[in-house]
């Protein structure tokens, strides 16, 4: 665990991460509409697949075109997201810096025009027309600047790694409801479901969960992409740190609890890969596939972070 330190003006952070959320809820609301879009159509892939497949013990699924399809409908929300997290973290840093004082940005921090022109490139191999990104019709302040410094595979790289996953647990869930209707048996008409049914079952039952899966994967995608775009902004301005900031009250989570208050060098991981979180008597495991930089620590974490530009903002 980095080190901990108390957190000053706490209320004042908390309103300020409120503003942030309402702030970005008219995009996560059109990304959890494009979510929800594209785990329709994986359950229409699937009830097709059994409704002329007579006989199939197993479902053979699309997973790998359910990523794609997941990750090209997320991608264009969290740049806006991020985008935003950009935005608000410049004026963050503003706000925290006492009159007459300017925050130390080492050399290595500096913009580089070279490697602005190199991500500029990367940009557009990876996603297009990235500067058209405005989704829910929100204006986004500062975006060529975003465009021009942010970590563009960084954030490709978590879209892809989240579609995967979420393609993953797609075809895992829709197997399982394939396998209790295959196996189902009428004793009284002494037959099973024929190929028809158990497809409007597996459309029946996957409605009903992908409502609630859409709305977690947008919130903590918004959350993540937020938070991202904020970390690139303070390492492009020469934050030298940020601190974990955890929202009090009945919901928060022990793992939350134990992460408040701690420090971490900006852009540094505050939890590696694969690495264990113990809090509260439990234990729990950082994925394999990314290292925590920045909230969320889980899916529908209400963390954020605060960028340390002053040592008077240590207690």
């Amino acid at each position: 665990m980095k080190k901990k330190a108390k957190i000053l003006n706490r209320k004042a952070w908390l309103r300020a991460a409120g503003v942030a959320n309402r702030q970005t809820a008219r995009v996560a609301a059109a990304m959890q509409r494009a979510i929800n879009a594209a785990l329709a159509h994986q359950l229409t892939d699937a009830a097709a697949i059994v409704r002329v497949g007579k006989g199939l013990t197993r479902v053979d699924l699309p997973r790998a075109k359910w990523a794609h399809d997941l990750a090209h409908a997320m991608r264009p929300h969290v740049i806006a997201l991020a985008a935003l997290g950009w935005h608000r973290a410049g004026a963050a840093i503003g706000a925290q810096a006492s009159p007459g004082h300017h925050h130390k940005i080492h050399p290595s921090d500096q913009p580089n025009p070279s490697n602005h022109h190199h991500k500029m490139d990367d940009r557009s191999a990876l996603h297009g027309k990235a500067e058209q990104a405005s989704p829910g019709g929100v204006s986004i302040p500062e975006y060529d600047d975003f465009v021009q410094r942010t970590d563009w595979p960084r954030l490709d790289h978590w879209v892809k790694t989240t579609a995967d996953g979420a393609a993953e647990t797609s075809s895992t869930r829709l197997q399982n409801i394939f396998d209790r209707a295959a196996k189902f048996w009428d004793p009284d008409k002494k037959q099973g479901m024929t190929s028809a049914q158990i497809a409007k079952q597996i459309l029946a039952e996957g409605a009903t969960q992908d409502k609630a899966r859409a709305e977690m994967l947008a919130r903590t995608g918004s959350i993540w992409a937020s938070n991202e775009g904020a970390v690139e902004r303070y390492k492009a301005d020469g934050v030298a740190a940020v601190q974990w900031l955890t929202t009090e009250d009945d919901m928060t989570c022990p793992f939350c609890v134990e992460m408040d208050g701690t420090l971490a060098e900006t852009g540094h991981n505050f939890l590696e890969a694969g690495g264990l979180l113990d809090a509260g008597g439990s234990s729990m495991k950082v994925p394999d596939s990314f290292s925590i930089q920045h909230p969320p620590l889980h899916p529908n974490c209400r963390c954020a972070l605060i960028p340390i530009v002053d040592e008077s903002q240590l207690a």
